[in-house]
């Protein structure tokens, strides 16, 4: 689903953060340089949107965000009762956030939280099955 979502959006890499910042599956690469730094601090938009869903009224909510530097763009997307962050990184420069890259993020974002959902007590959890596919799709190249 991610190497998916990385061809859909031409991206250099897109990752799953947990609340703690830690990759937990990945298509492709980010900034290594700035990962570090980086993800902890996108990590908090996990928190900010599942406090969102109590004041808006218990609906299921999306935060979507878009971040802009000299080494390229950042899309970042989180889902009330979702517990992990998905991150696009692209390096393409000086052009606006693109509506049909945050449809494709959505859309994987509305996928991951059903996938999450739909998980059973005592078979493997849904971050394991995204962890595996991840793997599977980047030894296919």
């Amino acid at each position: 689903m991610l190497a998916v979502l990385r061809r859909n959006t031409t991206a250099q890499g897109v990752l799953l953060i947990d609340e703690g910042g830690q990759v937990v599956a990945e298509a492709g690469k980010g900034p290594e340089e700035r990962l570090g730094t980086v993800l902890p601090v996108l990590a908090d938009q996990i928190g900010v949107t599942q406090r969102l869903e109590g004041g808006w009224a218990e609906e299921p909510v999306f935060s979507l965000h878009f971040f802009e530097g000299d080494g390229g763009q950042i899309y970042a997307a989180a889902g009330s009762g979702f517990p992990y962050l998905l991150v696009v990184f692209t390096t393409r420069q000086g052009l606006p956030p693109s509506g049909v890259t945050w449809l494709f993020v959505r859309r994987a974002l509305q996928e991951l939280r059903t996938l999450l959902r739909s998980s059973q007590p005592g078979t493997a959890t849904a971050v394991e099955k995204v962890l595996r596919a991840a793997e599977a799709e980047q030894q296919r190249g």
